[in-house]
């Protein structure tokens, strides 16, 4: 029985990590889902994360791409354009604290 509800936990805290994420603008994919395995990894950053307000997750992520390396390539620009052009709508501080809390 606790096994399925450490499961459930984890796939909770993953769902919201995810969502966190992918909302961020102006990042490539490959930055993302390094970020996302990453703090996959460990649940108590990853949940920290979550908690954090936006301009302290951007910052997050942009140290993120730092330490690792993640210099922005020629496919990482092709990325973030196809993303603008899917006209994605901005969203609104309580919609995104809706998505990630």
């Amino acid at each position: 029985m606790w096994l399925i509800q450490f499961k459930m936990h984890i796939s909770s805290t993953g769902l919201k990590l995810s969502k966190c994420l992918y909302v961020l603008d102006g990042f490539p994919n490959r930055v993302l889902d390094h970020a996302l395995e990453t703090l996959y990894k460990n649940e108590d950053e990853a949940r920290f994360f979550i908690v954090k307000p936006l301009r302290s997750q951007i910052f997050w992520i942009e140290k993120h791409i730092h330490d690792y390396g993640l210099a922005v390539n020629s496919e990482d620009v092709e990325d973030l354009k196809n993303d603008a052009n899917l006209s994605r709508a901005t969203i609104t501080l309580d919609e995104f604290c809706s998505i990630c809390l």
